[in-house]
């Protein structure tokens, strides 16, 4: 699910495309490092480390949204009402 959503924020054309990237990666490293983890626990802490680094797509969201000032009306085109 987690890579679904972040697959929409790709397409959405609100975020850069590259911040999307990043976080469909991010989605991804939560995931195999969740399957390692129950699966390979022999490899548990060095996939946890793969994932912290790949993980930075987040940080990279949380980034652009602090400095991005978007208000609603700039969104308006974009998200359609409920």
């Amino acid at each position: 699910m987690n890579v679904v959503y972040h697959g929409v924020v790709i397409r959405s054309g609100v975020v850069p495309r590259a911040i999307g990237v990043l976080l469909v990666v991010a989605g991804s490293a939560y995931l195999v490092g969740t399957f390692i983890s129950v699966l390979v626990p022999a490899l548990a802490a060095t996939a946890s480390i793969v994932a912290v680094i790949l993980e930075a797509g987040e940080l990279s969201m949380i980034g652009w949204l602090l400095t991005t000032r978007s208000t609603a009306s700039s969104l308006a085109g974009v998200v359609a009402p409920a």
